[in-house]
Parts: C-alpha cells; structure tokens; sequence
C-alpha cells in the first residue's frame, strides 16, 4: 500500500460511511479551525447516499485529500485504521463524520502533545479532550462526557488521573478515537493492528 507523506505538521484522518446528513457540517468546522497546520484526508467505505458527492465538492480544497486504497466495507475500525497507515505524519487526530469541532479543538490538542514531547522526548504521546453531546440541531444534551454526574473537579481530577493510569489503558479506555490527538511514536507503537473483532 502506497505512503501518503503529508506535508503539514498534523493529519485529520476522518472515515466515511453513508454520512452526507451531517459531513458538510463537520468538513466546514474543521475549515474554521483556528490552526491551519493540518490536511484532512477522508476514506470512504463504499457510501451509497451523496457522500462522496459531499467531499468531491471540496476537491478544490488543498487541505482536504479524498484517499481512495481500494478497499472498501470494511467496518469503521479498520476504514480508520487502514487511513492511519497509509498517511505518514507528525501527528494525527480521528474525525467523526457527524461531530461538529470547536473552533480551538486542534490548537488546544496539539499544544498539549509538543508540551509533553518537551519533557518525554521519543515517547509515544497521547492526549485527549473533552466532548460535548448534542443533538441533531446541535442543542447540547449533555455538556461533558467526562463528567456526566457533575462531579467537583477535585474529584473528577481523581478519577481522571486513575483511569489514565497504565493498568487502566491495559484493560480498555474510555476516551473515543474523535477526541484524540497523538504523535508519529504512538502510531508506530499501534502496528500490526488486531482487530479483536476479527481476531480468531
């Protein structure tokens, strides 16, 4: 499978599927950005409603790449994950296809990844923010998945500090792949992927 080298510090890697209710929403917050560092590539898992009509009307768009492997249904896990090895990057975020961003997300993520490299030189780094849930007129439903029961924030520091705890990402996380932010030695240290739903 070819490489795809990006030329901007950051790599926005959204998969699609059958999405064109919501993409034009999530493509436009990524443009608003207020860090222009990054290109987003987008896969597509072989849609059948008017997505890919969606991101060919940014074709003009040098930030936004259309990345076709050939491979097609193959589950949202491994549209993202095949996109992750094919692009070659400094860093990288997951994009859901029907989020909305905030319009400092990528700043704020990426300004936590270099202050950790500054102290963990050639340490795989991982962040994560945040994320509201809303509904589909963006009202919001709930204003912090983190902290759904309110928690004060001594406490929720806490228990943000014990789940992150390396015994605690060896059985599973919490946080989903659209809010991450993670640089090339923590991608690296993700192949060979196995896909545990189709692991024997």
């Amino acid at each position: 499978m070819n490489k795809i080298i990006n030329t901007k510090p950051i790599a926005i890697l959204m998969a699609t599927y059958n999405g064109e209710k919501y993409l034009d929403a999530q493509i436009e917050s990524i443009l608003s950005q207020t860090n222009n560092e990054w290109t987003l590539y987008i896969q597509d898992d072989g849609s059948k409603d008017k997505t890919l009509d969606i991101i060919k009307k940014y074709s003009d768009n040098n930030r936004i790449m259309w990345v076709d492997s050939g491979l097609t249904r193959q589950g949202c896990c491994m549209n993202f994950m095949t996109l992750l090895n094919m692009v070659e990057s400094r860093y990288y975020m997951f994009c859901d296809q029907d989020d909305v961003w905030l319009p400092e997300k990528v700043q704020i993520s990426i300004d936590k990844v270099r202050e950790l490299e500054k102290t963990n030189p050639d340490k795989p780094i991982l962040v994560h923010t945040d994320k509201k849930r809303v509904d589909a007129d963006l009202n919001i439903i709930l204003e912090s998945e983190l902290n759904r029961t309110n928690l004060p924030i001594e406490k929720l520091n806490k228990l943000m500090k014990e789940r992150n705890s390396l015994e605690q990402l060896r059985l599973g996380t919490f946080i989903a792949g659209c809010v991450m932010c993670f640089n090339h030695r923590a991608k690296e240290v993700s192949f060979p992927f196995n896909n545990s739903k189709n692991a024997g």
